[in-house]
């Protein structure tokens, strides 16, 4: 945890003044750990995703980049950024809303995502 505490000697009495705090995920990942060995089950309706996600492996599972493919092979992005972590011998769900216009590219047959950086794919 970062924090920016004002410092009341230094504080002005006009003005904004503003306190900030970060919270930043460490993880430690000492040689031979064995990589995430994830579950995901995912579901789409109407405009809502469900991904869950199980993680049985030995290391945490950074989930990112959540691609839908349709029966045409387009994609629609769900999520292109940090979905988040599912924990060794946790299970984590979220439910994400499709763009506007992503569910006029349905039926979806296949969810895209990244595991810790590396590529993974699974029927719907």
């Amino acid at each position: 945890m970062i924090d920016e505490i004002i410092d009341p000697a230094t504080a002005t009495a006009t003005g904004v003044n503003l306190q900030l705090r970060y919270s930043v995920p460490v993880f430690a990942s000492p040689a031979g750990m064995r990589p995430p060995r994830t579950t995901v089950t995912a579901n789409v309706s109407g405009q809502t995703v469900s991904l869950k996600v199980q993680n049985r492996g030995g290391q945490h599972a950074n989930v990112s980049a959540v691609t839908l493919e349709n029966t045409r092979g387009e994609s629609v992005t769900v999520e292109p950024g940090l979905v988040g972590y599912a924990l060794v011998g946790r299970t984590m769900q979220w439910k994400l809303q499709l763009p506007p216009d992503g569910a006029a590219k349905a039926p979806f047959v296949r969810l895209r995502c990244r595991f810790n950086g590396e590529d993974f794919s699974t029927k719907l």
